[in-house]
């Protein structure tokens, strides 16, 4: 099965709580609605990763009880083997290394043009004869 990112989300939440949290629980500590919780209820479910179940004893009288997700030994072992988290981690260094590659080549055209410039500068000057070594101010640039 493979693990999306809302899986490891929600999976980092119970492990987070100590292996067991409540549907509104996940949602508060996840970028979820109701219906990706619930969603993930049955799918970890189903594979065995978390045990689903309703606690009426978490709710005030009369109102619906409260579903609880609770990791399985197979849930645990997914990570502690680190393949709860590991993609995460991974799909954010890729990301990272995509946008500094961006940044570097973004910022190799501006520092070909700004020695571009700084040349053409040293040889205007060089034509005008300018001794910039007179002025204190641009010893302080050398």
């Amino acid at each position: 099965m493979e693990l999306r990112q809302h899986d490891r989300d929600y999976l980092a939440v119970l492990e987070e709580l100590g292996g067991e949290a409540t549907t509104t629980e996940i949602r508060k500590r996840t970028e979820m609605d109701g219906r990706q919780v619930n969603y993930r209820h049955e799918k970890l479910a189903k594979n065995g990763i978390v045990n689903i179940e309703l606690d009426n004893s978490l709710t005030a009288d009369g109102a619906a009880g409260m579903q609880v997700a609770e990791l399985t030994d197979k849930g645990w072992e997914l990570i502690q083997r680190g393949e709860a988290v590991n993609g995460d981690v991974e799909e954010t260094t890729e990301e990272r290394l995509d946008e500094l590659e961006e940044t570097i080549d973004g910022a190799i055209p501006w520092m070909n043009e700004m020695v571009a410039r700084v040349r053409r500068i040293e040889a205007f000057l060089e034509e005008r004869g300018a001794d910039l070594d007179g002025y204190a101010d641009v010893e302080d640039f050398h």
